[in-house]
C-alpha cells in the first residue's frame, strides 16, 4: 500500500490553479474575439496571461518565496561573486 505524504507548504496552491486557468480562459475568448490575430498567436498569448497571473498570485498573494520550505535565505549576505567570475578549472 502507498503511504499518504502530506503536500509541501510551498507545493502550488488551488487558489493559483484556478486564477490560471480563469485567466487563460477568459483572455483566450477575448483574443478570439478581437479578431485581430489568428489562433496560435491567441493561444500563445492565454498562456502568457495565464503564467504571469500564476506567478504574480504565488509571489505577491501567497508570497510562497518568503516560506521557510523555498529553502531561500532573505537574511544571507548577497554574493558578489557571479557565474561569469569563475574561472573554468577549479
Amino acid at each position: 500500500m502507498l503511504e499518504q505524504v502530506a503536500r509541501p507548504a510551498s507545493a502550488t496552491s488551488a487558489l493559483t490553479s484556478g486564477i490560471g486557468f480563469l485567466g487563460f480562459g477568459v483572455s483566450l475568448a477575448v483574443l478570439i474575439g478581437w479578431r485581430k490575430l489568428d489562433t496560435l498567436r491567441c493561444v500563445v498569448l492565454a498562456c502568457a496571461v495565464a503564467a504571469t497571473l500564476m506567478a504574480l498570485t504565488e509571489l505577491l498573494v501567497l508570497k510562497a518565496s518568503q516560506r521557510e520550505s523555498s529553502g531561500l535565505d532573505w537574511n544571507a549576505a548577497p554574493q558578489l561573486r557571479t557565474v561569469d567570475d569563475k574561472p573554468l578549472h577549479e
